[in-house]
């Protein structure tokens, strides 16, 4: 009496696999391809080896713009067809940023900083929350059905 367990598994359909998969990848894709890029950053800005400890405070100034979202959706809740949309726009604009302009430095205080990674990985990071935040409920909400 093992019931449904020993059932033929469902079938799940490939659209549904494919909204996981672009649901999963947000959340960390960026602020990977950053970390995995740091031998060339360590090697070639002038933080050197304090880089990383510079971009990680950075990705975690960006939870900030998570907390501002969730206060500002509890007083006036956003839709969904508007912001998921705009999350995987804006994914796709920081990537592209961040491939062009991850060697710009710029002067602080007659020091040498590269401003534009960091705060181009503050973004990432946001986003990188935001899409938790963002792209889970929805999943639950109307995915329900297909959890495992």
């Amino acid at each position: 009496v093992r019931g449904r367990m020993m059932q033929k598994q469902d079938k799940v359909p490939i659209y549904v696999l494919l909204l996981f998969f672009a649901i999963g990848i947000p959340s960390w894709l960026l602020v990977n391809g950053i970390f995995l890029q740091m031998p060339i950053l360590i090697s070639t800005l002038p933080e050197k080896y304090t880089i990383a400890a510079y971009l990680v405070i950075f990705i975690q100034i960006g939870n900030i713009f998570t907390f501002t979202y969730v206060f500002y959706h509890n007083k006036r809740p956003l839709r969904y067809s508007i912001t998921i949309p705009l999350l995987f726009i804006v994914t796709i604009i920081l990537s592209l940023c961040i491939s062009f302009f991850w060697c710009k430095t710029t002067t602080i205080f007659s020091k040498t900083r590269s401003l534009s990674l960091m705060v181009l990985s503050m973004l990432s990071g946001a986003v990188g929350s935001l899409s938790v935040v963002i792209l889970y409920p929805v999943s639950y909400t109307h995915l329900r059905a297909h959890e495992t």
